[in-house]
């Protein structure tokens, strides 16, 4: 939701193109409320398949992910910009990624959404690419001029490190990153992890659990949640006590 209330949204089919689209649902009167189309995927160089939810900035431009498309086949950076007057928006996509399930250095097949610091910086995350296939953590840095730089902050090994990070990032007010992936850690059933930034532009990984698809579930999803005194708050989307596909909500504590 913007600061005027109106609410945006992706869906992963459909759109012109059958392909995913952006969509905003508007207020206009006190018990009717309208959908406007604000952008529809065509699997070319503009992505397909957004995975995850928009992220709007203080100038009302919308910031998202594809999982696909673009000009590798495996996913874009986009920005959404409203035209000036009201009109309509205009997309550009801000990174192409060039790795895929294969590996990449820059990552491949984004699938959550990306947050931004308090200096403009956005983060990420990819399911596939980086240095062993098995996903990156990303920062994307404005350069002033309209354009971006894309830097790899982490690439997942797939061994106690987790694998594959499919849930958007968060951050703490020291500027450490917080996530999930899906798969790798000790028992193969995902970790939580932190990266904390060092000198250098070099980023340290730390584990704060790891899951085992037993009483503390498995593969966790869907991205975490901060509270102030730094509790994490998440799902798996399997495991517990209830049977392998229960899953559970978890927190963990400092």
């Amino acid at each position: 939701m913007d600061s005027t209330g109106t609410i945006y949204g992706t869906t992963l089919d459909g759109g012109s193109f059958g392909q995913g689209s952006v969509y905003a649902v508007k207020k206009i009167t006190a018990t009717r409320w309208a959908e406007i189309g604000v952008h529809s995927f065509s699997c070319s160089e503009d992505g397909c398949f957004p995975y995850a939810g928009v992220t709007p900035d203080s100038h009302g431009n919308l910031f998202g992910t594809t999982y696909s498309g673009s000009l590798d086949g495996t996913g874009a950076v986009f920005e959404l910009t409203p035209n000036r007057g009201g009109a309509g928006w205009r997309e550009g996509v801000l990174h192409s990624f060039r790795g895929s399930d294969h590996g990449g250095p820059d990552g491949g097949n984004p699938s959550a959404a990306v947050i931004f610091d308090s200096a403009g910086n956005m983060y990420g995350t990819t399911y596939y690419g980086g240095t062993n296939a098995d996903g990156t953590v990303f920062k994307m840095t404005p350069n002033g001029n309209g354009t971006w730089t894309e830097t790899v902050l982490y690439s997942f090994q797939g061994g106690t490190d987790g694998a594959n990070p499919n849930g958007g990032l968060s951050m703490d007010r020291e500027g450490n990153l917080y996530g999930e992936t899906l798969g790798g850690g000790s028992k193969n059933a995902g970790v939580v992890f932190k990266l904390t930034p060092g000198s250098g532009g070099q980023w340290t990984e730390s584990i704060l659990h790891t899951f085992s698809l037993l009483s503390d579930g498995g593969s966790p999803a869907g991205g975490l949640v901060l509270d102030a005194a730094g509790n994490i708050y998440g799902t798996t989307e399997y495991g517990g006590p209830n049977g392998f596909f229960a899953g559970v909500a978890f927190e963990i504590i400092p």
